[in-house]
């Protein structure tokens, strides 16, 4: 067998064991495919998402970091890294990543998960405001669409007097 054939077959089991939601087995062939290829900034940010998935995430955001310096255009992991922060309770720190996503691709899911996580610190002013900006992002969709407007009535509500 070729070198850079055994990482191949692992990401291949990666990227299958992944859409089976087998996020923590997964990860182990993502982990041994970053063995063979330590510098491949796809694999790592795969493996940071089955490990965030997995409910690894302290773990998780080191793999993220990885690719993020090796794709610092890629709008996609400083979102997954914002969702990792958050989960460990480091807000200050997603909000950087969420802010960062942003600038790099805003989207729809982006926006309501930074509205979320800032409904959490307790600024409902803040958060109404993404939850807004999510709901002015395109395509809509359409489920994450009727969950942001609940959530904005319900901010709304208890923002009135």
């Amino acid at each position: 067998m070729v070198f850079g054939q055994h990482e191949t077959i692992e990401v291949m089991f990666g990227v299958t064991l992944s859409r089976m939601e087998r996020f923590p087995q997964a990860a182990d062939h993502f982990r041994r495919a970053l063995e063979i290829e330590p510098d491949n900034a796809a694999t790592a940010k795969d493996l940071g998402y089955c490990l965030y998935r997995a409910g690894r995430h302290a773990e998780a955001v080191s793999f993220y970091k990885q690719a993020e310096t090796a794709m610092p255009d890629d709008p996609e992991i400083p979102a997954e890294l914002a969702l990792c922060y958050a989960a460990l309770k480091d807000y200050a720190a997603a909000a950087a990543s969420f802010e960062k996503a942003i600038r790099l691709g805003p989207s729809q899911e982006v926006y309501y998960n930074y509205a979320l996580m800032t409904a959490k610190t307790g600024d409902l002013k803040k958060a109404a405001d993404l939850m807004n900006l999510s709901l002015e992002q395109g395509p809509l969709n359409r489920r994450l669409a009727d969950k942001a407007m609940a959530l904005l009535q319900e901010w709304k509500k208890r923002l009135s007097p």
